[in-house]
């Protein structure tokens, strides 16, 4: 037996509005740096869902942003090791149309996402299945009763998107990430995601199949092989019966023989007798 626990997205994530982040890096001997703004569309997705990232740079220093680079990271957290937290690029993307962004000027676009199940990194990606189900997504958020909740047999899933700005110069990069939850609206969600094939030859719902009936009642057919295995059994239940049977008989019979001298004699000498006469 397979227990499988699915957790669906509240009711209060789903009012929650989108997150933004604003980051701004000043560098040294500078007065003005280059600002950040970041912001995604909804604060949850649900599978299949793309993500829309809403950028904004402000360039008020003297360096030139050349590109920005953007990853959706799977972090996964096996509490049960001490080192049981890697981390997996899911979606990765780099874009350079309108870049770059020299000094005074303004950026402001927006990308959309598509998170996928394939893995970026040298670890597991952590995806969610059913057995008897074709196709596989990725695990969904786990929630957490409270914000420093561990339990030491549970593995966490988060997600979030981080943004990187290439700038000129050296260490002059900005990057920063914005989490968001990717987790199942209901059990409608599932609808289409599931085959009608199934390895063990029951039906889509689990259940074994149903076999073929006779025209004449309503008992299943048996197969040739099954009758010939119930004939041998009956065949052997049968055998030391008539063998003890025939025992039993035997036994009569020689008690018989035993019985009949003492008085037959003396009928076969009264026969005698009259024919004498």
């Amino acid at each position: 037996m397979a227990i499988r626990v699915v957790q669906y997205v509240p009711d209060d994530i789903k009012r929650t509005a989108a997150p933004q982040l604003t980051l701004e890096k000043h560098f040294l001997m500078r007065e003005c740096g280059i600002q950040l703004d970041t912001r995604l569309d909804r604060q949850w997705y649900d599978h299949g869902m793309p993500v829309l990232v809403k950028i904004r740079i402000c360039n008020r220093s003297s360096r030139v942003v050349r590109k920005i680079q953007m990853r959706i990271i799977q972090h996964v957290d096996v509490t049960m090791f001490s080192n049981g937290k890697f981390k997996n690029t899911i979606v990765t993307s780099e874009e350079s149309e309108g870049f770059p962004v020299a000094s005074g000027h303004t950026f402001e676009n927006q990308y959309e996402m598509n998170i996928k199940e394939s893995s970026g990194g040298s670890h597991w990606v952590a995806l969610e299945d059913r057995y008897g189900r074709i196709t596989t997504t990725l695990a969904s958020t786990t929630l957490k009763a409270m914000p420093g909740e561990r339990n030491f047999f549970a593995i966490y899933i988060s997600y979030y998107v981080k943004i990187r700005l290439v700038v000129s110069g050296v260490a002059s990069d900005i990057s920063t990430k914005i989490p968001f939850i990717l987790m199942r609206e209901g059990p409608e969600s599932f609808t289409g995601e599931f085959d009608d094939f199934n390895p063990t030859g029951g039906n889509s719902d689990g259940n074994p199949p149903l076999k073929e009936s006779n025209s004449i009642g309503n008992e299943p057919e048996c197969p040739k092989r099954e009758l010939e295995a119930q004939l041998e059994k009956m065949q052997l239940k049968t055998e030391p019966q008539a063998q003890c049977s025939t025992s039993a008989d035997s036994n009569l019979q020689t008690k018989a023989l035993d019985v009949e001298p003492h008085g037959g004699n003396d009928s076969a000498q009264e026969a005698i007798v009259d024919a004498d006469a």
